[in-house]
């Protein structure tokens, strides 16, 4: 299949594929310039990469047509510095990289807009892991890993306190719509997916109040669930309910398909 080589030369070190009209592959030139390209069902083309020179990447992932990372490295002399790029559906941007001075990445995997795993190594031979974050925020409905017809939902369209969230039959309204923050909120008409009274029991319920910053405020997305990571508890649909109305819960992490959730 024809791929844009760029004069002079290039090389692909890593694919990433998340529909039959989208995939990335990554990799560098000759030159010295990192390389991306794009699969748009038809033919591949090449895209703007926003690296420093002396660059490359080795290793894509990709969670949705709107969310993609790439990693890698620049080389410049007898130095190398990591580097993490980011794809927002429009642009690719240089994301922070919170590695020591000389290494470089050479592998990446995310589950959401919100964060990814990176790996790779230093110049004086040790192994480097990095939790690299988006500062974008991600909006769109949150579906059921059980059912992919059922939501996350603002019970009444409510944004009072004490809002029950709950399962409901995904209708793309605006009671549907939550925003992944960066800093690990869940937010609904500028309230917060919030854990009652800071409960770090099984079956705490979950309603929405007015973000305070408190640690019962917080999740990470992990392997497809959603975790408090004061409590350790996952985002439950309790007893696979998917019922309209049935106010979600934390329950200890168990793997279950109604602890696993798709996030925009």
């Amino acid at each position: 299949m024809p791929s844009p080589t760029p004069a002079g030369g290039a090389w692909l070190n890593g694919v990433a594929v998340t529909s039959a009209t989208s995939a990335w592959a990554v990799g560098g030139t000759v030159d010295g310039k990192t390389l991306i390209e794009h699969w748009d069902g038809i033919t591949w083309r090449q895209v703007p990469s926003p690296a420093p020179a002396a660059g490359f990447l080795s290793g894509v992932t990709a969670t949705s047509a709107t969310n993609a990372w790439a990693v890698g490295g620049t080389s410049t002399g007898n130095s190398s510095q990591t580097v993490i790029e980011h794809w927002d559906g429009t642009t690719w941007t240089q994301a922070p990289s919170p590695a020591p001075a000389a290494g470089s990445l050479s592998g990446v995997a995310a589950t959401s807009t919100a964060s990814a795993w990176a790996v790779g190594g230093t110049e004086n031979g040790k192994t480097l892991i990095e939790q690299v974050h988006s500062t974008a925020v991600s909006t769109g409905p949150i579906v059921s890993g059980y059912h992919d017809t059922v939501c996350i939902d603002d019970s009444n369209d409510s944004s009072a306190n004490d809002t029950p969230v709950v399962m409901g039959n995904c209708n793309g309204s605006a009671q549907q719509n939550w925003a992944v923050e960066p800093g690990g909120t869940i937010q609904a008409k500028g309230r917060c997916m919030d854990i009652y009274r800071d409960e770090k029991l099984n079956k705490a319920p979950v309603e929405l109040w007015a973000c305070t910053g408190g640690a019962n405020q917080q999740w990470r997305a992990r392997n497809g669930t959603l975790v408090n990571p004061v409590s350790g508890k996952c985002l439950d649909d309790p007893r696979f309910n998917t019922s309209n109305g049935t106010q979600l819960e934390v329950y200890t992490c168990n793997g279950g398909s109604n602890q696993q959730w798709r996030l925009p």
